[in-house]
Order: C-alpha cells, then sequence, then structure tokens
C-alpha cells in the first residue's frame, strides 16, 4: 500500500487519511495529556523547595508566580481531557502547556545563581517531553520549541550575567537542541504515520479476512444444516447421525421434461429458481431442513436437530403451502406447472458425504417410502402413507386411495390430504 506525503510536513495528500490520522493521535493523547500533566505537576512542586533553599528571600514571590501560572492550567486541561468537546484541541492544549512551562522555567530560574545553565537543562527536558510525551509533531514541536529558545535566547543576550565565551557556548547548545528536536519531531512523527498505516492496513486485512470468512460460512450454510456446519468447522472426519423419527417431504415438478423441450435453457432456469426459491422460505417459516433437490424434484426433513413432537404438523403445513402457491401463483400458471407431493416419517440414517462438493444427505427405507409416495401420487395432490395418516388423522381430513409397493416394507397404504379438519373451504 503506497500513500503519498509531503516531503517536509509528512502530511498526507489524502485529506481523508490526513483527519483519520489526526483523530487517531487526539484519541491517544487524551491519556497522554493526563499523564503527562500529573508528572509535570510532581515536577513543579519538588522544585518549590528547590526555591526556598537557593533563593529564599524570593521564595513567595517566584513560588506565587509558578503555581499561579501553571496549576490553574494543569488543571484545567486535566478537566478538558474528561470533555469530548474539546476533542480535536488536544494537540494545541498540550502544546500551551509545554510553550507556558517553559516560559516560566525562563522566568523563575533568572532568580537563580548561574540560572542560565539550569534553565538550558529544564528547556531541552521540556522539548523532548512535549515531543515524546504529547507526540507534538514535526510543526507543531518545533513551533513550541522554537518559542522559548528564542525566550532564551533573548533573556542571556539581556539579562544574563555572563562572559562572552559562555554566552557563544549556550547559544550554541540552544540552537544545537532546537535542531535536534527538528530532527526528532521529524522521525517521531513519521514513526507514528507508518505505526498508523500499519494498524490501519492490518484492520483492513483484518475485516476482509472476517468478510471473507462470513462469507465461506454463508456458503457452507447454504449447503449444509447449520449444527452440521458447526461440526465441520470444527473439522470432525465422520458424521454420521441415526435419528428415530424423522419426517420426509418429496415435491416433484409434473411433466417437467416436456417443459425442458419447450422452453429456452434460461427460462427452464429460471421456472426451477422462481419455485424453489419460494420453497426455500417454506422451509425457513416451518423450520424444516431442505436437503438438496435432484433436479426438478425438491427434499425436505423435518425433526432432524430438535426433539419436537410437531415436525410432521409442520411439513404438512409447508406442503399444503407450497402446493397453494403451485395453484395460485401466477408465473407457475402461466406454464401449466403442477406438482406431487408425498410425505412419510420414519428412522433415518444422515450424514455428510464426499471431500469436494460435498453434501448433506438421508438414507433409509423412510426416504423410499416417501419417494414413493411422491412418485405414487397425483399432480395437485399430497400423498401420505398410512403411518402419517395414524398420526395426523385427527387434525387432517384424508382419503384412502389404495396400497402401493415398497422395497423390504411390501404394500403400504396410501392417503391423500384434502384439507384441515373444520376447514370448510378445503378441497
Amino acid at each position: 500500500m503506497i500513500l503519498k506525503q509531503y516531503k517536509i510536513t509528512l502530511r498526507f495528500l489524502d485529506g481523508d487519511l490526513e483527519r483519520q490520522f489526526k483523530l487517531s493521535r487526539e484519541s491517544q493523547l487524551r491519556i497522554r495529556l493526563r499523564m503527562g500533566i500529573l508528572m509535570s505537576l510532581v515536577f513543579f512542586s519538588s522544585g518549590i523547595p528547590m526555591i526556598y533553599i537557593l533563593v529564599p528571600d524570593m521564595f513567595y514571590h517566584l513560588t506565587f508566580s509558578m503555581v499561579g501560572a501553571l496549576f490553574p492550567y494543569f488543571f484545567f486541561l486535566f478537566y478538558a481531557t474528561y470533555r469530548d468537546k474539546f476533542t480535536g484541541y488536544f494537540h494545541l492544549l498540550a502544546a500551551s502547556s509545554n510553550v507556558l512551562s517553559g516560559l516560566v522555567i525562563i522566568y523563575v530560574l533568572q532568580f537563580f545563581p548561574d540560572g542560565e545553565d539550569i534553565m538550558l537543562m529544564l528547556l531541552i527536558f521540556i522539548i523532548f517531553f512535549g515531543l515524546y510525551m504529547y507526540r507534538l509533531g514535526l510543526i507543531l514541536g518545533t513551533w513550541v520549541s522554537l518559542i522559548y529558545i528564542i525566550s532564551y535566547q533573548f533573556f542571556i543576550a539581556y539579562y544574563g550575567q555572563m562572559d562572552h565565551s559562555q554566552f557563544i557556548l549556550l547559544t550554541f547548545l540552544a540552537w544545537l537542541t532546537e535542531s535536534f528536536s527538528i530532527i526528532a519531531g521529524y522521525i517521531s512523527e513519521q514513526n507514528d504515520r507508518k505505526i498508523f498505516l500499519q494498524q490501519r492496513i492490518i484492520s483492513e486485512q483484518k475485516n476482509t479476512i472476517q468478510k471473507e470468512k462470513d462469507k465461506s460460512e454463508s456458503l457452507l450454510l447454504n449447503i449444509l444444516p447449520g449444527q452440521i456446519a458447526d461440526r465441520l468447522r470444527f473439522k470432525q472426519e465422520i458424521i454420521a447421525d441415526r435419528h428415530s423419527y424423522v419426517s420426509i417431504l418429496f415435491a416433484d415438478i409434473v411433466k417437467f421434461t416436456d417443459l425442458a423441450a419447450e422452453v429456452t435453457a434460461d427460462e427452464l432456469v429460471k421456472v426451477l429458481n422462481h419455485i424453489f426459491s419460494r420453497f426455500d422460505e417454506l422451509t425457513v417459516k416451518y423450520h424444516l431442513e431442505k436437503i438438496k433437490t435432484i433436479g426438478d424434484a425438491y427434499m425436505v426433513a423435518g425433526g432432524l436437530f430438535k426433539d419436537d413432537e410437531d415436525h410432521l404438523f409442520r411439513m404438512l403445513e409447508c406442503s399444503i403451502e407450497m402446493l397453494d402457491y403451485i395453484k395460485q401463483d401466477e408465473f407457475t400458471q402461466k406454464h401449466n406447472i403442477g406438482i406431487r407431493l408425498g410425505i412419510h416419517a420414519g428412522p433415518v440414517v444422515a450424514g455428510v458425504i464426499g471431500l469436494k462438493k460435498f453434501t448433506y444427505d438421508l438414507w433409509g427405507n423412510t426416504v423410499n417410502v416417501a419417494s414413493r409416495m411422491e412418485s405414487s401420487g397425483e399432480p395437485g395432490k399430497i400423498n401420505i402413507s398410512a403411518s402419517v395418516y395414524e398420526v395426523i388423522r385427527e387434525t387432517y381430513k384424508c382419503r384412502y386411495r389404495g396400497k402401493v409397493s415398497a422395497k423390504n416394507l411390501g404394500e403400504i397404504d396410501m392417503y391423500f390430504v384434502e384439507h384441515r379438519v373444520g376447514d370448510e373451504n378445503g378441497e
């Protein structure tokens, strides 16, 4: 990621990025400013005994000047860090406290014996304190240090008691410090901006990874039931379960082969997508699991992952809505589409098979009988087995329609579901 910056000021040419960088520094400075204020209070408080020892005759005047000038402002700054309305101004507030501290030191130490030397050492300390504690940056840090370096230079030139060689030495040290502070400020801000960009890149990469992960999980959930997908994520090698009682529905489009010969490929896929998308919505509505589509057949299961006793009734309600949809939808009527539905319930074995394009599937006689119920049914009818009929007979009006031969089970009685009991408008 290459982002353009001004070479001298280091500002990003991208205005939004520059604003983000400043906001990032402001949020960090809030904590740093509190720490710096506490450190400054301790530092200046510890200087009060030194005033009493070295210039006792000026003790009250200098102490009052120092405390009166600095402490109220420090307390105000500390208060400001807890108020959001000052956000965006923390660097200016930090710079102003740095300048005020430097000017107070220049004023107080002029009364000390050989105060010029101590003054310079403390100013150097304050310069780098502002650069590293407050992260004033190149431009602001340079202006701040220039103010009290120039003030110091003015003081030693007009008020300092020193010979010519000492004056030259202190002047040299003062401006050498300023030069170092500019270089240090440049390097410090350069590093801060690099760290900001690195964190931004890492954050974007994390977001990208999370989006891809969410997309993968979404695709996985579109292929597999949620609980099975969770087990796969934990890398369980074999997923195989035996369920004692599961309801199975097969829905098949009538004369689909004839339809395929009459319409274009695009139109055919559009028909299937239109119908099966609605079926998907209904399985979600009734808390059932879509297992798969096989050509123009649609397979649904209920009671796989919950110990609920009404999954068979929800399967019946879902099948009724499927049938009503096919009968009433303008799109399906336009293509003269009908469906057969078959339902059976019983034990199954369920699991995931394959390494590539894996699928979750069900096996057992229950699946075979459900398929026979569908294939032995009639268009526009819901065909159920006798075992299903015995469970739902009090809720749904059904009509006996004979027997069908089922592999391994012999002859099985079948019933058409006509309507809910008490529904006078049912067929």
